[in-house]
């Protein structure tokens, strides 16, 4: 008897024409859309595909799990006539179905630019058009309408030549053999791999840019990754020639009245080439530096909190050298951190945008900008690669190399929990950085100040105690910074790199100062340039000067001279450096929308306007002004504002519009 006549025989032949027909799936994907998805190089193409069949992997066998339980399951009536046809009619329909989703959002892709989510079946109106839009779209798109068709019936034909039939000798050993290493192998390619979290949407950032993560994955795993998702809902606060000029995300930075002395000087300070602010013309561009430090609460640095002891002298020390002040984080975890941080696209989805729907979004990046003007580019975060999706995340929005645990040398600097301990891998980023091509955007991010606490063994009694645990780790954090910072003098590139330092998130607090439901959201954000910043004339702004994280990267681009009133980009966040575009914070608390400006705090849930907080007088929140008459005027501008905002922010996410369309 032919092997391939047993059930597992049948198995394994019909599972692999599913991974056959799934590629050939993606390959008409790519032809359909070949001017969507720009290859640098062949190499880059094949990684897509190479990719793509981990995630095809993961959604065959969760799809076919009624197929193969009935293929491996020892029932007695397995080879019945009747058996055979509801196993040959389960397969049919479960990979039939697949093709006609991967087929069909070929044609679909050039609207969404993304692959369709569940949502697609569930959103409000949808519903009820899904079949009309299946059924015009069949018609236009005839071509790919017959190829699925083609396909049903090489399904059919397979199930004819294969098959399984009953062995005249049963062998009990090899049945139980062959059940127990079909359950094992299902666990591991259902989940994608041997990682430490099973296969999810942004996990084909490893392989591609955001541009082209939509070829790695496939239609049935999105859809089957986002199938309990509840999506945002289109917002129709304003019309779209109205609402740009209220608030749009394809931002300007401004003229720069009230920094322009600042500016001149940071300009006109000697370094190699020459350029004024805004300009592109030939100058050595500067490195930029961007350190995240875990868990840093302004609340912990004496500058910014007077009633704290010293526990960041080292970074207290730089904010007289800096321009710095306390900015607003725009989430409370690390793992809404990088998407605020690097992307200016804040976490107000009640989840993080990593593990959302959205997830496979276009998002522009501090890095793809850069790398628009040649900037070589490194991630560094000393945490076990695949940690809070770090690396696939970094690799989605442009880096092109990451370091993280596995990547560094010395197994003996793990801390047991998270990662490499703080020091040592801030000398081993630094020895990398050094190796770059000049100019380069690095990212730091570190993790001692991360609880459990720890610190290597020597630096225990070497921080004083404090009234919270997390204390000493942040002055082992600080220390480990001046190190960096002190070897990093001696290099040739230092006096021509910006560094921004900022924190993922705040954490707990022990001064009244920074209790405050608004205060609470407070770290540590600053612009250093050696030679330059601290000889600029400004170092601190004024306590109410409001920033957030999400301001960041469009800060950075400013200050580089790649974003101005003439070179737009995408950001929810402002630049730092513009004193004409309002300046506000946002945060998602407890489902509403909480904005901040230089004077008020401002509330919107659901469309509605539910509360106004005099932010220089009441910064507990205790009175809401919302109805006073004399504030009538401030809720009528501010609430505007928010709810274009909100409907910018929501359209945008849904439509994947989260960058500026290049103009025809």
């Amino acid at each position: 008897m032919k092997s391939y006549k047993t059930p597992y025989g049948v198995l394994i032949i019909r599972l692999l024409s599913v991974f056959l027909f799934f590629t050939l799936s993606r390959v008409v994907f790519y032809a359909h859309n070949s001017l969507l998805f720009p290859f640098q190089n062949w190499e880059e193409g094949m990684r897509v595909f190479i990719g793509g069949i981990r995630f095809d992997m993961s959604s065959i066998l969760w799809l076919n799990l009624p197929f193969i339980l009935l293929c491996i399951l020892p029932l007695p009536f397995r080879y019945m006539r009747w058996y055979r046809g509801i196993t040959d009619g389960v397969f049919v329909f479960v990979n039939g179905l697949c093709i006609f989703l991967n087929l069909g959002d070929a044609a679909y892709y050039p609207f969404s630019l993304r692959r369709s989510t569940f949502e697609l079946f569930t959103s409000q109106g949808m519903n009820k058009e899904v079949l009309t839009t299946i059924l015009g779209g069949s018609v236009s798109y005839w071509y790919l309408s017959l190829l699925a068709l083609v396909l049903l019936a090489a399904f059919l034909f397979l199930c004819y030549k294969t098959p399984f039939t009953k062995p005249l000798k049963r062998q009990y050993w090899k049945s139980a053999l062959f059940f127990g290493l079909s359950v094992g192998l299902w666990i591991i390619g259902s989940r994608g791999g041997l990682q430490y979290k099973p296969l999810g949407v942004l996990d084909a950032g490893y392989y591609a840019n955001s541009t082209n993560t939509t070829l790695v994955l496939n239609t049935p795993f999105v859809m089957m990754k986002t199938v309990k998702e509840q999506g945002l809902k289109i917002q129709t606060f304003y019309k779209e020639e109205d609402l740009a000029r209220i608030y749009t995300p394809e931002y300007k930075p401004m003229s720069l009245p009230c920094f322009k002395g600042y500016l001149d000087k940071v300009c006109s300070l000697p370094r190699e080439g020459n350029r004024t602010m805004g300009e592109s013309s030939l100058h050595k561009p500067l490195n930029v530096v961007v350190i995240i430090v875990e868990s840093l609460s302004a609340e912990y640095m004496k500058s910014f909190n007077s009633a704290s002891d010293s526990y960041t002298p080292f970074l207290d020390s730089l904010v007289g050298k800096s321009f710095s002040f306390p900015c607003y984080a725009n989430g409370t975890t690390s793992i809404e951190s990088l998407p605020s941080i690097l992307s200016s696209l804040p976490s107000l989805l009640g989840k993080p945008f990593v593990n959302s729907m959205y997830a496979d979004n276009r998002v522009t990046s501090l890095p793809n900008y850069l790398k628009k003007h040649q900037y070589s580019n490194a991630f560094f975060h000393g945490g076990t690669n695949g940690t809070m999706k770090f690396d696939a995340y970094a690799s989605k929005i442009g880096f092109d190399h990451y370091y993280g645990r596995n990547q560094y040398p010395n197994k003996n600097d793990y801390d047991g929990k998270w990662g490499i301990f703080d020091e040592p891998f801030l000398q081993f980023s630094l020895k990398v950085v050094d190796t770059m091509a000049k100019p380069f955007i690095a990212c730091i991010y570190t993790l001692s100040s991360h609880h459990p606490y720890t610190m290597p063994k020597q630096y225990k009694n070497k921080f004083h105690q404090a009234p919270l645990p997390i204390l000493p780790t942040i002055g082992y954090v600080d220390y480990s910074l001046r190190r960096f910072f002190e070897e990093a003098a001696s290099k040739p590139w230092f006096k021509n790199t910006l560094f921004v330092i900022t924190a993922d998130h705040t954490a707990e607090s022990y001064t009244s100062k920074f209790s405050g439901p608004v205060e609470k959201y407070k770290v540590p954000l600053l612009f250093y340039q050696a030679g330059v910043t601290d000889r600029a004339g400004i170092s601190k702004l004024q306590d109410n000067f409001v920033a957030q994280v999400c301001d960041i990267q469009p800060s950075v681009l400013h200050y580089l001279g790649y974003a101005s009133a003439s070179c737009p980009v995408f950001a929810f966040g402002r630049s730092v450096f513009d004193t004409v575009s309002p300046r506000f914070a946002v945060n998602y608390v407890n489902g509403c929308f909480r904005f901040i400006d230089e004077h008020y705090i401002f509330i919107i849930k659901d469309g509605q306007g539910i509360g106004l907080y005099d932010y220089l007088l009441d910064k507990e929140m205790q009175n809401n002004l919302i109805h006073h008459p004399d504030y009538a005027s401030a809720c009528s501008l501010r609430f505007s504002f928010a709810k274009a905002f909100v409907q910018q922010y929501t359209n945008r996410l849904i439509k994947n519009q989260l960058y500026i369309e290049k103009k025809r």
